[in-house]
């Protein structure tokens, strides 16, 4: 039975893959070289996003990638440890991914570490990534799936420089953020835009992808990655070039969530930060701080509800920690897509606490409700988006024609129900006292009947058909 589930699973994968589309969503342009002919004790893991399409739906993926020099042939999968789900190895990622029912893989997020090897990581070397998946239960493919057309350049940045040359040094980023960010994606761009392919990609602090210690990278920036005990919650290291590949310095950090959303971004439009950080000037294993107040993450809400009574719904959130945040605007829609402003709640700006805020709409009617949090430089973020049902009675049934079985459900509590024949007689009464009431109606004829629902306030009448 095994043999056959086999077998039909590669038929299924065999009939999918003439339709499968690989994306690289982020692929940072640089990556650490190695330190010496064969080994790298200055390696910092490479962070990449992708999406497959046209996969099988609802199915688990392995995952397996490498680095490999862009002239190397289709067949190989390069060098390189990979994030595997606990740790960095050559062992496959199972379980990567499960796609969806269209058979969409969503944003995958992976890393590559560089190992030493001779020819693939020596700074100045270009490479790509190489990328294979199958579905859990199947062999990994011995030549890639899809091979990368983003060029990773490999930067100096050991103690003592691998190659003479000076156009291929790098330098670190040292960030600090605050504890929301942790598990997030923080992207570096030379241009305030953020466009084209992003210059270094971290993963914010505290996570689990840590790696064994690196006595050539600087200690703080080898703590960060192997989570050492100095870190806090929302550090994070970057790896940058120096001198001609980065005349415009750093310009732009951005966060992303696991689902490649972006947070409102951080900009600075000479490439020198709030508290002085220069990306522009940095030396060859210079290392630049930037915190909180240059690069703010946005406010992240603990709760945010609503509730009603009679015509008053009541909205609830708090905030865990706030960073430069001028207050929330509320947002109301009937129909969950076109908003409009109806008020506005002034924020604490920042704060390391928890706060509460509340705001209250005089509304009877169905109603969805979004916050705006809005930052003092005008930058802004939505917050989910919660309903409220009506304060008006409102009752449905199903089916209706119905058979024997007739469903009532209303958003208020109903206390009883009859069914009358078209001249008014009572055919059935039965208690509810519940918003829900499944009526058994096989002792009436086929006809037009009328249902009267009462919820203690009024008879709501309704026309139903037996048929």
């Amino acid at each position: 039975m095994k043999k056959i589930l086999i077998l039909i699973l590669n038929l299924l994968i065999g009939y999918y893959a003439e339709c499968q589309v690989l994306t690289e969503l982020l692929v940072p342009k640089y990556l650490s070289g190695r330190t010496a002919a064969t080994a790298n004790n200055a390696r910092m893991p490479l962070f990449y996003c992708f999406q497959i399409t046209g996969l099988v739906p609802n199915q688990v993926y392995d995952l397996k990638a490498g680095l490999a020099l862009t002239t190397e042939a289709a067949t190989s999968y390069g060098a390189g440890n990979q994030w595997n789900g606990s740790g960095f190895s050559t062992a496959n990622w199972i379980g990567a991914f499960t796609t969806d029912a269209s058979g969409n893989s969503g944003p995958v997020w992976g890393a590559v570490q560089p190992t030493g090897n001779a020819t693939r990581f020596l700074p100045g070397a270009i490479v790509n990534l190489r990328i294979g998946y199958i579905a859990t239960g199947v062999s990994m493919p011995a030549a890639p799936s899809f091979i990368g057309t983003k060029n990773i350049t490999g930067l100096d940045i050991g103690n003592t420089a691998v190659t003479p040359a000076t156009t291929d040094d790098g330098a670190f980023i040292q960030g600090s953020a605050t504890a929301l960010g942790s598990g997030k994606y923080v992207c570096a761009y030379d241009n305030t835009a953020g466009t084209g392919d992003p210059i270094s990609i971290g993963l914010i602090r505290t996570h689990s992808v840590n790696q064994l210690s690196n006595n050539e990278l600087p200690a703080a920036i080898d703590s960060i990655l192997k989570g050492g005990t100095s870190v806090v919650d929302g550090d994070y290291a970057l790896l940058i070039p120096i001198g001609s590949n980065n005349p415009n310095g750093i310009q732009r950090l951005e966060i992303r969530n696991k689902s490649n959303v972006v947070s409102f971004p951080s900009i600075t439009a000479t490439g020198i930060w709030p508290s002085g950080g220069n990306t522009v000037t940095v030396a060859r294993r210079g290392i630049i701080a930037i915190n909180s107040v240059d690069a703010p993450l946005p406010v992240k809400y603990t709760q945010f509800t609503a509730d009603r009574s009679n015509d008053n719904i009541k909205l609830n959130w708090s905030t865990a920690s706030e960073v430069n945040n001028n207050g929330f605007e509320i947002e109301r829609s009937s129909n969950g897509t076109d908003f409009e402003k109806i008020g506005f709640v002034k924020g604490v700006g920042n704060s390391s606490r928890l706060n509460k805020y509340s705001f209250t709409d005089k509304n009877n009617s169905f109603a969805y409700y979004r916050l705006k949090q809005v930052d003092f430089d005008g930058k802004y973020e939505f917050s989910k988006v919660i309903s409220v049902k009506s304060n008006e009675s409102s009752v449905e049934l199903s089916p209706n024609p119905f058979n024997d079985n007739l469903v009532i459900n209303s958003n208020t509590a109903i206390i009883n129900a009859e069914i009358v024949d078209i001249t008014g007689r009572v055919k059935m009464f039965e208690v509810v006292n519940s918003n829900t009431a499944k009526l058994n109606t096989s002792g009436l004829d086929n006809g037009v009947y009328f249902i009267r629902i009462n919820n203690g306030e009024k008879v709501i009448t309704k026309r139903i058909i037996k048929n």
